[in-house]
C-alpha cells in the first residue's frame, strides 16, 4: 500500500492567514515526514509554484491588496530531510523575485 504524499492539492492554497501587520501568510501543510526523493522536492517546487502563480493573481491582489507582504510558510509535521532544507534555501531567491517570501517551522 502506497503512503499518502505529504504534500497534496498542488494547485490550492491550504491555508491563508492575514497577519496584524497587513501581510498574508500562505500556509503548506507537510502532513508526513518530507523525505529527499525526486518526488517528494517536485511536490515541494510544483506547491511553491503553485502558490506564487496564485499570490500574484488580481483576484488575489484584489482581495488583500497590492502591496501586502506575502510569506509563503512551509509548516512541515517533521523535520525534513537535509536535502529539503538545502532545497528550500536555494529558492528562496526565486520567491522573493515572484514578491513573496519563504519560511518554514517544523511542528504545530
Amino acid at each position: 500500500m502506497a503512503s499518502e504524499a505529504p504534500i497534496q492539492n498542488i494547485d490550492q492554497i491550504d491555508i491563508v492567514g492575514k497577519r496584524k501587520d497587513g501581510g498574508v501568510d500562505l500556509v503548506i501543510v507537510a502532513s508526513s515526514p518530507v523525505t529527499a526523493s525526486p518526488e517528494h522536492q517536485q511536490l515541494l517546487l510544483d506547491k511553491i509554484q503553485s502558490y506564487l502563480e496564485q499570490c500574484n493573481s488580481p483576484g488575489f491582489r484584489d482581495e488583500f491588496g497590492y502591496d501586502a507582504k506575502v510569506r509563503i510558510l512551509i509548516n512541515f509535521s517533521q523535520q525534513p530531510d537535509p536535502v529539503i532544507v538545502e532545497l528550500l534555501k536555494r529558492s528562496a531567491s526565486w520567491v522573493l523575485d515572484n514578491n513573496a517570501e519563504l519560511a518554514a517551522k517544523v511542528g504545530h
